[in-house]
């Protein structure tokens, strides 16, 4: 072995290759620790290896929340954000990807809720103090295991910077961006129409709301006019609302209303009066043309009742069920108030008809329960100013490419989504408080006295207007994803001017799926501006969704959800990588994970482990590689050496578009092709004829280099996404192996970018290397027709070529050409001349004819044997297609695209048996002659 240096970086002690198959789990182990352990997640490493360019890179990780175990969308987003990283890392940035976890504020109360149930208890009995001491509990357990699972991953966030949303630090910039947007303006208090979770009895946001398709019905209902000249009609999907009703609206230019506008009907339950209103919200063609108004219950009607001055009365309990409004219906949930409603209206002479109907209903995203709008005293933060730099930031759709905008969206079309759901004229003031005790209390305190509402930083223990201390803070929460807004910013430290904050802000990247641009990304755009005057991240990357084999997304409820961990077990952690970054295709399309993928990557895995084996075997006990730069100098590089330097170059180069583009799927592609393409089934091939003993020292020394160098750029290449088996390979290489070189760990080497930036590919050599392996698989092909063994060579293959230049190149390669398709040598025939007794081909691009002599080759006896076997198996195939298709049963009930495959079928047989037939008699001719 290579006398080596002193190593000052601690690895971990590799085993010899040789004879040690590839097994996931020995070669995962350790990396994590030992990478951690030397400070390489940091963007203050500056250990062996460290070539900085001292610019800051940083990408703050979309924090997980702590009730979550980890889930396919989170392998393929830690997965993607960690090969960005350690591409940056390698590229020479001061890179820090920050990690941190989400306090789910919803999500967490309801899982602590039924762990308390599942005791016998509830948050009300033990209090609002033991409640949280629950939670905290919950966080310390639930967030430390999804902390692991991240790590278990491979992700080389910086732990020390470790952010959880109810840390002081994020907390206080959440306590300060509230008191910033009330003192503007922004933030107020205000009855209003919200989204009510009966089960929660806290408002959520609109985009907390799952619409589904269920069953539902129009109930048709006459209003009877008080002045007992007729009835007014209305449909209605919900006749138990009716008790909450303040009007009838109609359109003003409807002619068969217009001489009941401003006459009074009879609500038919209650029998409460209310005004015909004329209103040109109100669709003539839909229903009946006449709107039942509830302003406490629907938006819509909501907005009429403002312009119209209508009563709102409130007919919901916060529990769901009906209050006092009207005593009858006192205390029933809504489905058993409608069941009443229905029979009432029914015995009444009121419901004219029900008609069956399928409708969109709207059910809380966590609970799963039905939502109910309802009006509500809740804070609002306004968003119609707030959300006009951020539409400035991406710029509008029909921007050309070359004008730059502050933040980059890769796929672009998300700009659209982005845009429509920021435009200002339509756009919702955001509800921000919730019902609940876990989460950022709202820094608001009230005087009972002289009714001053308070907004403070800190605890408020006397009213400041009038000096009272009989004073209170409000008891409600801010919406969780008002502290992830502001998740670039406080995980810096802001509203500190941190030293943090001061160099990694605005931050480089931020990759996240494209289901919560409306939750999350937008709003922080939006925070970004408001709080710090600057977009939060330069470029933002969409992932698709993760589906199962067969198209359907992956989830609990359907069953079909796999954890990574499984996977990880069955397949190892690079296998997964591959697979997830392999899939992950620009434009942001979702992905089917299949098992036949899994074990793809994981053949891939296994091929990367013996070629590092091999090439590792051929390098001997003490070799200096000859240096890269120099090798593309070398003037003793024959064609196969020319033709794979100038792939490594290309495969670097498109690996650096790719990844311009954030296209992951393209760049793990590329990367398959050069190692198992092209350096794999070709050049290590041929690098077998090349160090045998009787070849010179020079001759060796230069391939050697070559497969040494190929292999480190492709580790370099590959260590992103698989960065334990390229470690471990990596090292045993260096550590204790045959390469005099410095040891320099993966995670801190060179990038291979920047090395062929300079260096052109060769596309002449390239061609004529594709014109050799088409000769090379015309010539296997032909071996493969006949039924000679791989192991078999034959004495010779023939060749016709009218082009001089492509017999040159023919010649010049022959040695490395008849050792690919084991023949003796290449014989080149003189126009005209076609050897007796051959079969032959053209390869596909045309200019050269191969021809396998079959006399000396063959056992041509055994091989007529085999082939009159085969014919007799395939006539029978074919006859039993045929007859088939003759069948009138079968012709009259198949389908047409059934039809049409078994007619392929036949035609593929019949084309096969016409084949094998026309081998078989030159067979037997060639013994008869």
């Amino acid at each position: 072995m290579a006398q080596k240096t002193k190593q000052k970086i601690k690895t971990k002690k590799i085993k010899p290759l040789e004879g040690r198959p590839y097994d996931p789990k020995e070669v995962e182990a350790e990396w994590y620790d030992i990478w951690e352990g030397m400070g390489a997640f940091k963007p203050e490493y500056s250990g062996p290896g460290r070539k900085s360019t001292g610019k800051p890179w940083c990408c703050i990780i979309p924090p997980p929340n702590i009730t979550d175990q980890l889930h396919m969308g989170h392998g393929l987003n830690f997965t993607l954000q960690d090969l960005v990283t350690r591409i940056r890392r390698m590229e020479g940035f001061d890179v820090l990807w920050l990690p941190g976890i989400d306090h789910a504020g919803i999500a967490t109360q309801v899982q602590v809720e039924k762990a308390l149930k599942a005791e016998g208890t509830s948050r009300e009995e033990v209090g609002y103090d033991k409640f949280l001491e629950r939670a905290w509990k919950w966080k310390e357990e639930k967030g430390g295991r999804i902390l692991d699972q991240i790590r278990e991953l491979g992700s080389s966030c910086d732990w020390d910077r470790l952010r959880f949303t109810l840390d002081p630090g994020p907390s206080r910039g959440v306590l300060t961006a509230f008191q910033q947007l009330y003192e503007k303006g922004y933030i107020y208090r205000d009855y209003r129409m919200v989204n009510w979770s009966p089960a929660l009895q806290s408002a959520i946001s609109d985009l907390e709301v799952i619409y589904e398709d269920e069953q539902g019905a129009f109930y048709y209902i006459n209003y009877p006019l008080k002045d007992g000249t007729g009835h007014i009609q209305v449909a209605t999907t919900r006749p138990e609302t009716m008790l909450a009703d303040t009007a009838v609206a109609v359109h003003p230019d409807d002619e068969r209303y217009e001489e009941m506008i401003g006459k009074t009907v009879i609500q038919p339950l209650s029998k409460v009066e209310m005004p015909v209103i004329a209103d040109k919200y109100v669709d003539m063609a839909l229903g009946t043309g006449a709107l039942k108004i509830t302003p406490a219950h629907d938006p819509n009607d909501y907005e009429v009742g403002k312009r119209h001055d209508l009563e709102m009365p409130n007919m919901l309990n916060p529990d769901g069920t009906l209050n006092d409004h009207y005593p009858p219906y006192e205390g029933m949930d809504v489905l058993e108030a409608r069941k009443l409603a229905i029979k009432e209206l029914t015995d009444g002479g009121f419901l004219v008809k029900t008609e069956e109907i399928t409708h969109p209903v709207g059910h809380c995203q966590r609970s799963r329960c039905i939502v109910e709008p309802m009006l509500s005293e809740q804070w609002f933060c306004r968003m119609d100013e707030l959300v006009l730099p951020a539409i400035e930031a991406v710029g509008p759709l029909d921007a050309p490419e070359s004008e730059k905008f502050d933040c980059t969206f890769y796929a672009p079309r998300w700009k659209k989504v982005y845009n429509d759901w920021l435009n200002p004229e339509t756009i919702q003031p955001w509800c921000i408080s919730r019902q609940l005790w876990w989460g950022h209390r709202i820094p608001a305190w009230y005087c009972n006295e002289c009714k001053a509402v308070m907004v403070s930083l800190d605890p408020v223990d006397k009213c400041t207007e009038c000096k009272s201390d009989n004073i209170k803070q409000d008891p409600d929460v801010l919406d969780t994803w008002f502290s992830s807004w502001l998740w670039p910013l406080t995980t810096l430290g802001w509203p500190e001017e941190t030293d943090d904050l001061k160099k990694f802000y605005p931050t480089d990247f931020l990759l996240t799926a494209y289901d919560i641009i409306f939750f999350w990304v937008a709003r922080m755009v939006i925070a970004g501006y408001e709080f710090l005057d600057a977009t939060p991240f330069w470029e933002v990357v969409y992932t698709g969704l993760i589906r199962d084999e067969h198209g359907k997304k992956m989830s609990k409820s359907a069953g079909n959800a796999v954890d990574p961990l499984i996977l990880i077990d069955e397949y190892g952690r690079d296998a997964l990588r591959y697979t997830l970054t392999h899939l992950s295709f620009s434009g942001s399309q979702d992905i089917n994970l299949t098992p036949t993928r899994l074990q793809g990557s994981r053949y891939f895995m296994n091929k990367m482990w013996n070629v590092a084996k091999y090439t590792i075997g051929q390098l001997g006990d003490d070799f200096t590689p000859t240096p890269l730069v120099e090798l593309f100098k070398y003037p003793t590089l024959t064609l196969p050496d020319r033709w794979l330097l100038s792939k490594l170059t290309a495969c670097v180069q498109d690996i650096e578009k790719e990844m311009s583009i954030y296209d992951f799927g393209q760049y793990a592609s590329t990367l398959y092709s050069l190692v198992w393409d092209d350096f794999c089934d070709w050049y290590v091939e041929i690098s077998k004829f090349h160090l045998g003993e009787g070849e010179a020292a020079e001759r060796k020394q230069l391939v050697r280099s070559i497969l040494y160098h190929t292999l480190e750029t492709i580790f370099k290449l590959m260590h992103p996404i698989s960065p334990y088996i390229t470690e471990e390979l990596h090292a045993a290489i260096h550590v204790d192996g045959p390469v005099n070189a410095e040891y320099v760990p993966l995670i801190v080497e060179s990038w291979p970018g920047q090395i062929f930036k300079g260096i052109e590919r060769d596309t002449e050599i390239e061609k004529s290397f594709d014109t050799l392996m088409e000769f090379v698989r015309s010539a296997r092909n032909l071996r493969k027709s006949v039924g000679l063994a791989d192991s078999k060579k034959v004495p010779e293959i023939m060749i016709y070529t009218a082009d001089a230049g492509l017999s040159e190149l023919l010649t010049g390669t022959e040695q490395d050409l008849c050792g690919l398709i084991k023949a003796g040598r290449i014989v080149h025939l003189d126009a005209g001349i076609a050897p007796e007794n051959s079969i032959s081909s053209e390869i596909p691009s045309g200019g050269i004819t191969v021809y396998l002599p079959i006399g000396e080759s063959i056992d041509l006896t055994k091989e007529i044997e085999r082939l009159e076997k085969e014919i007799e198996k395939k006539s029978q195939y074919a006859k039993s297609v045929s007859k088939k298709l003759n069948n009138p049963g079968f012709v009259d009930n198949a389908p047409a695209k059934v039809m049409e495959k078994e007619r392929e079928k036949l035609d593929e047989a019949n084309q096969l048996i016409g084949e094998l037939e026309s081998r078989l008699s030159m067979f037997k001719g060639a013994v008869d002659g």
